[in-house]
């Protein structure tokens, strides 16, 4: 089993895949390290101007306090939390890959799941951010 999180955002941008190491017990601290040294980084690089509201799905460390208060800190002081006028709505979403489609090896999944990431369209990424979250329009 092969876990990778993604994140795609309503203007059709999305940070390339992040796999989580193989055997990692992904709890809340986990996610968080995540969460605060590639996720961050990345919307900070593609949104300089700080014009996003970050949201997740509900993965379990996505519940966690320590995610909650995480954010709260980051982004709710900053106009990055929910409250924000931004102009980019970002979903996340934590996809286990599993053998669904046989693959010879774990890296030929994962070789799979990117070369699919890589290929998804702008117009399929911004239609899919609409229907995950129909309330997400540009402010």
């Amino acid at each position: 089993i092969a876990m990778m999180l993604g994140v795609v955002s309503l203007d059709g941008n999305r940070m390339p895949p992040f796999w989580f190491p193989k055997g990692l017990k992904i709890g809340a601290k986990e996610y968080l390290e995540v969460m605060q040294h590639v996720v961050k980084p990345w919307l900070d690089a593609t949104y300089p101007e700080g014009n996003y509201v970050f949201q997740q799905d509900s993965a379990p460390g996505h519940k966690a306090k320590i995610t909650h208060k995480w954010c709260e800190e980051t982004w709710q002081h900053s106009g990055h939390g929910p409250c924000g006028h931004h102009q980019a709505r970002i979903a996340i979403h934590l996809t286990m890959a599993s053998g669904a489609i046989p693959h010879a090896s774990v890296d030929a999944l994962k070789a799979a799941v990117e070369k699919e990431w890589a290929e998804m369209s702008v117009d399929f990424i911004v239609k899919t951010c609409k229907a995950f979250s129909p309330g997400s329009r540009p402010c």
